[in-house]
């Protein structure tokens, strides 16, 4: 039998990933949001074209700033949607090398032990534990 110490290891790291998993919806609402801004992006880029040609705007810095103003929204949402994203991607990243981890130390300290046992007594474990 796999000591506790090993299996509460397992715990932390699936605990840590029903966390960050549950985030996706967190993410998939930046994502859907950025491809809002981005439509109402095209559009305020079209509103300002329209204005240019038609001489509603006639000042060349006004229409500078106005396009600034638009990309600068645009950058910012880009900038935060990715943060979350590659945040996201960074936890995952750690937690398959804590998994790579914890079964070398598991196979080192119970070299009897199969992959497949080993796997059976975690994920027993961690059903347990009811994070499945």
């Amino acid at each position: 039998m796999i000591q506790e110490i090993y299996l509460k290891r397992a715990a932390n790291i699936r605990k840590e990933y029903l966390s960050t998993q549950n985030k996706t919806v967190d993410y998939e609402k930046s994502l859907k949001e950025l491809v809002s801004l981005i439509d109402n992006t095209s559009k305020d880029l079209d509103d300002l074209l329209e204005k240019l040609n038609s001489n509603y705007v006639n000042d060349p810095e006004e229409a500078k700033q106005s396009l600034l103003k638009i990309f600068i929204d645009l950058e910012d949402e880009y900038n935060k949607t990715s943060k979350s994203i590659d945040n996201a991607e960074e936890t995952i990243e750690k937690l398959k090398k804590q998994e790579i981890e914890l079964f070398r130390d598991i196979k080192q300290r119970y070299p009897e032990m199969s992959d497949g046992q080993i796997r059976n007594e975690i994920q027993s474990y961690i059903d347990k534990l009811k994070l499945s």
